[in-house]
């Protein structure tokens, strides 16, 4: 009797400690991971949004940028990962679908009034949409969690995806924060439009090298595979 309570006990103790060590793993691997797009040149496309962060203001703007940049970096991700799972897209098609809206967040720069993130009044609702928009074109570029699941995303796929991107962007978000904190003290106020016109055209620069093929990134390939007994 003894041995038959542990055997039927075993069996979900034993899941719960693989799944322990799996996300205990997972997490340090996404840790590294999120350090990689920072120093490859998947980083080229956020030159410009990463220095424009330092032309935000308010108090709480770093907490804005973080907080938007990291749930919207996770969403992107999965959304991403399933676009290029059902529809067979390759990473250089996904960079050219990120390009127009790269190219919107220069104009946007160039334009100030018709910026998104200037609609708000509020300076963390301005960082946090301006963290939200830098989320979702960076990921275009940086590391797209390529599963196996195909068809077979369910719930509990989509909540593992979706932590481990939110660890993984953390780090970026992080390093870029820290940047924007250094940016807003070497700013003057008094040539803030014209650092977002210089921003805008660096941007336009950008998408243009890109598109012509003069400045190449090479992605982050996270491959998560699922086997099938």
């Amino acid at each position: 009797m003894k041995s038959s309570q542990k055997s039927i006990l075993g069996k979900p103790v034993d899941f719960l400690y693989s799944f322990f060590k799996f996300i205990v793993a997972g997490t340090e691997a996404l840790l590294f991971l999120g350090i990689s797009p920072i120093v490859n040149t998947t980083i080229i496309p956020a030159i410009p949004m990463i220095i424009g962060m330092g032309t935000l203001s308010g108090k709480r703007r770093l907490l804005g940028i973080f907080l938007g940049f990291i749930l919207s970096f996770a969403i992107s991700q999965i959304a991403l990962s399933y676009v290029m799972n059902v529809f067979g897209i390759d990473y250089p098609t996904l960079q050219k679908m990120g390009l127009p809206f790269l190219i919107l967040f220069g104009l946007m720069m160039l334009y100030p009034r018709y910026a998104i993130w200037n609609r708000s009044k509020d300076d963390y609702r301005k960082a946090k949409y301006y963290g939200i928009i830098f989320g979702f074109i960076w990921s275009f570029w940086a590391a797209v969690p390529n599963t196996a699941f195909g068809s077979e995303y369910n719930i509990i796929v989509i909540f593992i995806l979706f932590y481990f991107m939110l660890v993984a962007a953390s780090v970026p978000a992080l390093f870029f924060i820290l940047i924007a904190f250094v940016l807003s003290k070497l700013y003057s106020e008094k040539y803030l439009p014209s650092i977002k016109k210089g921003i805008g055209w660096l941007t336009l620069l950008i998408s243009l090298f890109l598109l012509l093929g003069v400045v190449k990134t090479s992605p982050n390939v996270l491959v998560i595979e699922q086997k099938h007994n």
